[in-house]
């Protein structure tokens, strides 16, 4: 693993902050870690607010499918607006800052990685297996 400088701050830092965010169809959580002794110092969580476009994985690659256009642009813009919130939510909680994240762990099923990325969806949609 490479060694990279993510901050500098004056004096002696002891503090430093990661964050795991788990990207549910329904739910996104969020805890935030303190780095050097692994203490859970605040936890948060919202509805994915992808939800508008359907309460299932499917229904939002319906979406997607169906409105080529703008479909993926909008469940990635969701997402990244829902974690960027969700993001200062619960750092305020502890008087820290978004910039006090030094780490970030995302994980999710497949989908909410390519909304989140916002890749194509053809590698993994065949419209064959969407509902009419």
């Amino acid at each position: 693993m490479e060694k990279e400088i993510l901050d500098v701050k004056p004096g002696k830092g002891e503090d430093a902050y990661g964050l795991a965010i788990d990207v549910g169809t329904i739910t996104v959580a969020a805890y935030l870690c303190h780095l050097k002794n692994g203490e859970v110092m605040a936890t948060e969580s919202m509805m994915n607010p992808q939800i508008r476009y359907g309460e299932d994985v499917m229904s939002r690659i319906a979406y997607v499918v169906t409105h080529p256009e703008d479909g993926l642009e909008k469940m990635h813009r969701l997402i990244i607006e829902g974690l960027n919130q969700l993001i200062r939510d619960i750092t305020r909680k502890c008087q820290l800052g978004p910039e006090d994240i030094l780490e970030l762990s995302l994980v999710g099923n497949t989908v909410m990685h390519h909304f989140f990325l916002s890749p194509h969806l053809k590698n993994i949609v065949r419209e064959e297996i969407l509902p009419p």
